[in-house]
């Protein structure tokens, strides 16, 4: 653990460790006492800490915002010692006639203030006073077409030192090295803040009002999200309580005569109470935290609403989700398994001779000598306390091998075993009459509510023979293509 303490280079604002503050200030200490004899002091220590404002500005990153002891000897040695500033503490007659020899061999330094990626074509561009965009032209060049740019690129970052100080920088243009260049480098750096500065101020001003673009736009998706959340909320929560009134028996499933209840279909579908216990314990959870998740976030969403709950009510109602999930999905694979093993039965039920067969699936419904035109029979199920009725029969038209009418029935279900399937098939039953070429048939098939529901379905199989005719109904029904095998014509129950 450090201190650190807040302080101010030419107006920018640092906050700094307390060793890194007192190694800097003893270094612009150091810097004043090898130029007190000089005029110009002062510019040249305010010429310095304008350099080591824009310096401390490109440590500071999102993630770091404390300049440490390692950040100011970086910065430090890129200045240059305090001693190199000693030959300039007195200026006099001798040093503006020793002006002229105070030349420095010029050397190739990496430019590192110029730099792409690690100055080398800044460093060579200012050692040849060459255009810096004509030496990345070359190195592209070479790269592109010589297939060496990179190695040659990664040996020349190797070898070339980088311009540390500004004396390193003198060097790099072959300036003199006097205290006139120097100021010029130090002032130079203190306009590159300034302009980084305006700069910083520009792009904030720009992001403010991106922002506040942003944000008036994140609004209007923000309400009409929170809308959404809120109106696909509420209509689960309809189809929720349909579903809950329905199990109590308060709204049919069929607005019929008849009418059929949820808690109708519990005694229909499961073996015993354990299995709808869990199915529908899985539902209400699923369905009631579904809803609640909908509704608080689209209320929060609309009112912007604040709240310390908020995340420990999201997570209690999505783990109350998952739970609901996990208990629908262990309860169906339990369910499964009563529909693992298929059976299906066909029997010979008549042959006939004949030009034609005609099949009567319809029955008139009669109360008092009126005849039914609407109810009764208009529902698809009826469930009563031993058996279960549907109100469909599909028949399947074949061609015959001969000159006869032969007329099949078909009876399948599922179940636990094969035994246990067959056994179900057996109870379909779908009463019919035959009066010499007319075969009248219940436009429903039944089977005990004791069986369950098994996918217990039964199917009349009609083979034509050529040019003969088949009506149904009084309707004239014509032998199906091979590739229509699976197809059937369904007749569902109607009344005379």
């Amino acid at each position: 653990m450090k201190k650190t303490i807040s302080i101010h280079i030419k107006g920018f604002p640092f906050i700094m460790e307390e060793d890194a503050f007192n190694t800097l200030k003893k270094y612009l200490d150091s810097i004043e006492f090898y130029l007190k004899n000089n005029p110009d002091v002062k510019e040249i220590v305010s010429d310095i800490e304008f350099r080591i404002a824009e310096l401390c500005q490109a440590l500071i990153k999102d993630n770091k915002q404390v300049v440490d002891l390692n950040d100011v000897n970086s910065i430090l040695e890129t200045l240059g010692k305090p001693e190199d500033f000693s030959e300039f503490g007195e200026q006099n007659d001798s040093f503006d006639k020793a002006d002229e020899q105070v030349f420095s061999e010029k050397r190739l330094y990496r430019d590192m203030e110029e730099a792409k990626i690690a100055g080398v074509c800044a460093g060579i561009s200012n050692y040849f006073v060459i255009d810096v965009i004509i030496i990345r032209i070359i190195f592209f060049f070479i790269f592109l077409f010589g297939g060496f740019g990179i190695p040659l690129y990664l040996i020349l970052w190797i070898v070339i030192p980088k311009a540390n100080s500004k004396i390193d920088r003198l060097k790099m243009y072959g300036k003199p090295i006097t205290l006139d260049n120097l100021k010029e480098e130090f002032e130079s750096a203190a306009d590159r803040v300034k302009k980084q500065s305006e700069s910083f101020v520009n792009e904030i001003k720009k992001d403010v009002k991106f922002k506040k673009r942003f944000f008036s736009i994140g609004n209007v998706f923000r309400k009409l999200i929170s809308i959404f959340l809120i109106l696909f909320g509420l209509l689960f929560l309809a189809i929720f309580l349909i579903l809950f009134l329905g199990f109590m028996g308060i709204i049919p499933i069929q607005s019929n005569m008849d009418y059929i209840q949820l808690s109708d279909l519990n005694v229909f579908f499961f073996n015993n109470h354990f299995e709808s216990f869990w199915i529908f314990s899985g539902l209400f959870l699923f369905g009631f935290s579904l809803v609640l998740l909908f509704l608080t976030n689209g209320i929060y969403l609309f009112w912007n609403i604040k709240n310390s709950w908020k995340k420990a009510i999201n997570f209690l109602l999505s783990f109350l989700n998952i739970v609901g999930v996990v208990l629908c999905i262990y309860s169906a694979v339990q369910i499964s398994t009563n529909f693992t093993s298929y059976a299906k039965l066909e029997k010979k039920v008549n042959t006939f001779s004949g030009e034609k067969l005609e099949i009567i699936c319809k029955q008139k419904d009669t109360i008092s000598g009126y005849n039914v035109k609407r109810g009764g029979l208009d529902q698809m199920l009826k469930i009563d306390k031993q058996t279960a009725t549907f109100y469909y029969i599909p028949f399947k038209i074949k061609e015959s091998k001969d000159s006869l009418f032969h007329v099949f029935q078909e009876v399948s279900s599922n179940g636990k075993t094969f035994e246990e399937a067959k056994t179900k098939a057996l109870q379909i039953k779908n009463n019919f009459q035959i009066e010499q070429n007319t075969l009248k048939i219940k436009p429903y098939y039944t089977f005990p509510v004791e069986d369950k529901f098994r996918n217990q379905k039964l199917k009349w199989i009609i083979e034509v023979p050529k040019n003969k005719k088949l009506i149904i109904n009084q309707k004239i029904r014509e032998t199906q293509k091979e590739d229509e095998e699976e197809e059937c014509i369904e007749i569902y129950a109607e009344n005379n």
